[in-house]
């Protein structure tokens, strides 16, 4: 069993993305602090994490209030990845959940013995020095724990959108540029599994 599974905004945007996209035997699955990013994805497994420990509001936690809420709930998140032979975990860095959530999501996944490729992105320039630092803080507790990583430079896609794209365009195709990688190794692995 594969499970593609996002965290924070932009990784449940990813996975809202791949609703449709493919088959259905992949399962898609979103965890948050926040209630509201998880209405997002539709026909998505989806936990909300650390309703006992996070603050309000849920959308600006750092990445240590996040990776408590995890911890919080270390035994649901183990629930949720059992069974599954690979979980393609799609977050966007530099934010307080994705960089919170993912590196602990991997280490309970590790635990667990589940085969794991992460799919994350660093933020764009104009996001500026303060979110650029946590994502290369969690892009290296992510490379520590995941089988294999991929980096999505967030500034890449935005060299490839057309001229008058807004930032809400550009967060949408840096989210899209997540799900198209994380889709492309499910179907890669999926193949695998179906070779007699």
């Amino acid at each position: 069993m594969i499970s593609i599974t996002g965290v924070g905004g932009a990784g449940c945007r990813a996975v809202d993305q791949l609703a449709g996209n493919i088959p259905s035997d992949i399962k898609r699955a979103c965890l948050d602090t926040d209630p509201d990013v998880l209405r997002q994805p539709p026909g998505a497994a989806t936990l909300l994490i650390g309703e006992h420990t996070k603050p309000r509001p849920f959308h600006a936690l750092p990445p240590d209030w996040s990776r408590m809420a995890a911890r919080e709930d270390e035994n649901r998140i183990a629930r949720m990845v059992a069974g599954n032979a690979l979980v393609i975990v799609i977050a966007g860095l530099g934010g307080g959940a994705g960089s919170g959530i993912a590196p602990a999501l991997l280490e309970i996944c590790k635990a667990s013995g589940v085969l794991t490729v992460a799919v994350v992105s660093r933020p764009f320039t104009f996001e500026g020095r303060r979110r650029a630092a946590t994502a290369m803080d969690a892009l290296c507790a992510v490379e520590a724990l995941a089988d294999r990583t991929i980096l999505v430079p967030c500034d890449r896609v935005r060299g490839m959108l057309a001229p008058g794209v807004g930032i809400n365009g550009a967060f949408r195709d840096a989210a899209a540029a997540l799900s198209i990688g994380a889709r492309g190794i499910a179907m890669l692995m999926h193949g695998f599994a179906d070779r007699p």
